[in-house]
């Protein structure tokens, strides 16, 4: 069993590409504004699907390896970008959106297990995957059964000295949201897990970007660090 759950990342900035893997700061910048956005799909939890039934182009079972998901992803694609109403054959993975594995968990927590009855096998344990947008507009339909929470976080980047030394890491967002809070919420309204669990989780699989500083200039010389 598996189920892709979907998720929007948002750096409140204009200074930084996916494409290119970077973001440009100024030499005083400790925090970057992040918004991210869960949804959660209410009609029949229709994204938990026996993933080992014919109609999947390959199966997909624990352990895995990313490059086990990722074929799995890209040979059911049509069939996910329909479920979530996105058109993922126009998006690439890893600068339109990422995969993340977030958790294992049980059909014996979610509310509604009557609407599953069509998926439901002996092995009720099933694996859920985190699709990031990646500063993507995602737009739900009034009429639509999907509801979202939102958050806010301030992202740390690593302290910047007023030098010309560029010793800095790549920018990890998600690290820098653990670095700056200790997160619990209830992220839906079927089972409870810490978002720090699922951002903990997700932190190495979506893009790190490079820092590009911009300094005053009293500090010219600074160079980009790969």
């Amino acid at each position: 069993m598996i189920k892709f759950e979907l998720f929007s990342l948002n750096l409140m900035s204009n200074n930084f590409s996916w494409k290119d893997k970077t973001i440009t700061i100024k030499h005083n910048i400790e925090y970057i504004l992040i918004y991210l956005e869960h949804y959660n799909f209410i009609e029949s939890n229709c994204n938990i699907l026996d993933n080992s039934k014919k109609e999947f182009a390959l199966p997909f079972t624990l352990p895995f390896t990313y490059s086990d998901l990722t074929k799995f992803w890209l040979n059911n694609i049509k069939k996910y970008s329909d479920i979530f109403n996105i058109d993922f054959m126009t998006l690439k993975l890893g600068v339109d959106y990422s995969l993340a594995p977030l958790y294992l968990s049980n059909l014996s927590n979610l509310s509604n297990l009557s609407n599953l009855s069509n998926y439901v096998s002996t092995n009720n344990n099933f694996l859920v995957i985190g699709i990031f947008l990646l500063n993507y507009k995602y737009k739900i339909n009034d009429n639509s059964k999907i509801t979202s929470i939102k958050y806010n976080f301030l992202s740390r980047v690593k302290s910047l000295p007023n030098t010309r030394k560029c010793d800095i890491n790549k920018y990890n967002i998600i690290s820098g949201i653990l670095n700056y809070q200790n997160l619990f919420i209830d992220i839906n309204n079927s089972y409870k897990i810490p978002l720090k669990t699922i951002l903990t989780n997700a932190c190495n699989y979506l893009p790190k970007l490079d820092i590009i500083i911009k300094y005053n200039e009293s500090l010219k010389g600074c160079f980009k660090v790969s």
